[in-house]
């Protein structure tokens, strides 16, 4: 069985003429274009659960953006924030009562210029995540 199956599938020294991929499923997600706001929770910007992929416009080291509740995101929610304002950090803040780890309650963290930034839900209490470093040019 074995040899017949080499024999069938030997493509070696073969020239595939019109190579394609069928059946495969585009993954994609939603984005949204929000403008950093505000110093603190409160006033910054409340990003969407339901566009995931998100743009941060306007940074200018005081101003930031506003997680998703995470009673309503639940567990499993994942945002993908870009911090796409070059020179300028922006903070990041979970929704009143919720937490991003290590930090406490409510507490902001601080996005670098230029960055990206992965967080999850693993449980619906808590964000976890990590920030990719900036692609040099």
């Amino acid at each position: 069985l074995l040899e017949a199956v080499d024999r069938d599938l030997n493509l070696a020294n073969t020239t595939l003429t019109s190579p394609a991929i069928s059946g495969a499923t585009k993954l994609g997600l939603a984005v949204q274009t929000v403008a950093a706001a505000g110093g603190n929770q409160g006033a910054a910007t409340g990003i969407a659960a339901t566009a995931p992929v998100v743009l941060v416009t306007g940074a200018d080291s005081s101003k930031g953006v506003r997680l998703p509740l995470l009673s309503t995101a639940g567990a499993g929610a994942m945002v993908i924030i870009t911090n796409v304002t070059a020179g300028q950090t922006l903070k990041v803040y979970p929704a009143s009562g919720d937490q991003v780890l290590p930090l406490s309650d409510n507490a902001a963290y601080v996005m670098a210029a230029s960055t990206t930034s992965v967080l999850f839900s693993a449980d619906g209490v808590k964000w976890i995540g990590f920030e990719g470093a900036v692609i040099a040019a």
